[in-house]
């Protein structure tokens, strides 16, 4: 009967081992568990994330094709803008030679114009002075032409 009490105590506690081992099994298949939904749910949200950063990715391609294709035409526009510039200058630069020679030519025009005012005034005081002259002559001759013409009439 020992034996037969022993046995049963073992057995009992074997038992007590198979359940608390049970237990364990159970308590470590509820965390498995709970660890596979949460793994399913990060999954999940990890393809939805995938979806839409390869949808972003395909919005970023094409937006990055326009800016590339803007960035050339901007490029094409920039070196058409040089080449005016080039142009603008050159043309400022003729202009502005263009402008030195005609301020040369007034200031000569300038000058022969300051000469050509002295001339007239000297020929207008040469004038005046002969007029003068000629006034003081006339005068002279009519003085003259009285002086013979009394003269003559004392003569005859």
């Amino acid at each position: 009967m020992r034996d037969l009490n022993h046995r049963n105590a073992l057995l009992v506690q074997k038992l007590g081992d198979a359940e608390r081992r049970c237990e364990d099994g159970n308590q470590s298949k509820r965390m498995l568990t709970q660890q596979i939904a949460a793994f399913q749910r990060a999954e999940g949200e990890w393809s939805k994330l995938e979806r839409e950063m390869r949808d972003e990715l395909v919005v970023l391609r094409r937006e990055r094709l326009v800016l590339t294709n803007e960035v050339e035409e901007l490029k094409r526009k920039l070196v058409r803008v040089e080449v005016e510039k080039k142009e603008l200058d050159g043309f400022r630069a003729r202009l502005d030679r263009e402008v030195a020679s005609l301020k040369k030519h007034v200031e000569a025009l300038e000058e022969e114009k300051t000469r050509t005012e002295i001339a007239v005034r000297n020929t207008l005081s040469e004038r005046k002075a002969i007029d003068k002259s000629l006034a003081a002559m006339e005068k002279e001759n009519t003085e003259l032409y009285r002086n013979c013409a009394q003269l003559q009439s004392q003569i005859a």
